[in-house]
């Protein structure tokens, strides 16, 4: 999935759930419930199978990200617990800041201790191909919207 709906659903998971002890890894854990959903993602749609995540990824990736975090500030403005809603958004991506970053995923990965959670990571993916892309972002559109739902309760 693309980072906004990983963003609000670790922020919603981390604002429902009690203890907080509980919530953040959860709200990690949604992370992979989430990338089992048939989804299109940026590398699905613009890179080639077998190459490396071009500018125009990262350009998307940066953009998406901002636009999550901008709806997390906006939805959280009035929030008492605005930290853990935020501390709940960075454990709902971090799985992908950490496995996706050309710059420093191959170091991480390279970790033993860190490798077998790439790859579990990696095998939880349910890409659809570039020709599913109306229900690939359907699914995406559908997880944002569910998590705003929830945020705003």
């Amino acid at each position: 999935m693309i980072a906004t709906p990983h963003l609000l659903t670790g922020a919603a998971i981390a604002k429902h759930v009690k203890p907080v002890w509980l919530a953040l890894p959860l709200a990690a854990a949604g992370h992979m419930a989430l990338d089992r959903v048939p989804h299109l993602d940026w590398n699905g749609m613009f890179t080639a199978p077998g190459t490396s995540p071009g500018a125009i990824v990262i350009i998307a990736a940066a953009i998406d990200a901002v636009i999550g975090l901008g709806l997390l500030v906006w939805i959280s403005r009035r929030s008492k617990v605005r930290w853990l809603l935020f501390a709940g958004a960075l454990a709902g991506i971090a799985f992908d800041i950490a496995f996706n970053s050309p710059y420093w995923s191959s170091r991480l990965i390279a970790l033993p201790q860190l490798n077998w959670l790439a790859v579990l990571h990696n095998n939880c993916q349910n890409n659809l191909p570039p020709s599913m892309w109306l229900p690939g972002l359907a699914t995406q559109a559908g997880v944002i919207a569910g998590g705003v739902w929830l945020l705003k309760r």
